[in-house]
C-alpha cells in the first residue's frame, strides 16, 4: 500500500510497466539466482501487484522474451527500478545489485545506479518533484 501513497497514478503505472519487463528478465533466463527472482517479486508486493496482474505478466513472459527499450524508455524503467528500492526506506545489497545488473542489460554502467539512488534521496529531502528530477536525470543521460 505505501507504493501508491507515495507515487501519483501515473508514476504508479510507468513502475507497474517498467516491474513487467525487470520481471521478464530476471524470470525467463537460466541461472538466475533465486535471490535475484525474489527481490523482484519483493518489488512487485510493494507495487501491490495483484495475483491476475503477475499472472498476466507470466503469461506475456511465456510468448516473448525481455527486450531492451529505446534509450529513453530505458531510462525511465532504470529510473522507476531505483525509486523501487528506495520505497520501502531501506536499499539491499541485493537490489542493488539486481539493479545493476538490469542497468548493464539496459547497455548503461552501473554507477548510473548509485547516481540515480542518491539524487532520488537528495530530491526528496530536497521537495524536488519526482518526475522534474527524472526529467533532469534523463537529460544528462540522452
Amino acid at each position: 500500500m505505501k507504493a501508491r501513497l507515495e507515487l501519483t497514478n501515473e508514476e504508479y503505472q510507468s513502475a507497474k510497466k517498467s516491474f513487467g519487463n525487470i520481471y521478464l528478465l530476471f524470470t525467463s533466463g537460466d541461472n538466475i539466482p533465486q535471490r535475484y527472482v525474489d527481490t523482484v517479486l519483493k518489488w512487485g508486493a510493494q507495487l501491490e501487484i495483484t495475483d491476475e496482474e503477475l499472472r498476466t505478466i507470466i503469461r506475456k513472459r511465456e510468448k516473448r522474451q525481455f527486450t531492451i527499450p529505446e534509450k529513453e524508455e530505458a531510462i525511465d524503467q532504470l529510473f522507476d527500478l531505483v525509486y523501487m528500492i528506495y520505497l520501502d526506506n531501506v536499499v539491499e545489497d541485493v537490489e542493488l545489485e539486481v539493479t545493476m545488473n538490469y542497468a548493464a542489460e539496459l547497455g548503461f554502467e552501473p554507477y548510473v545506479v548509485g547516481d540515480f539512488l542518491k539524487a532520488i534521496i537528495a530530491g526528496q529531502s530536497d521537495g524536488i518533484d519526482r518526475r522534474q528530477l527524472k526529467e533532469e536525470l534523463k537529460k544528462g543521460l540522452l
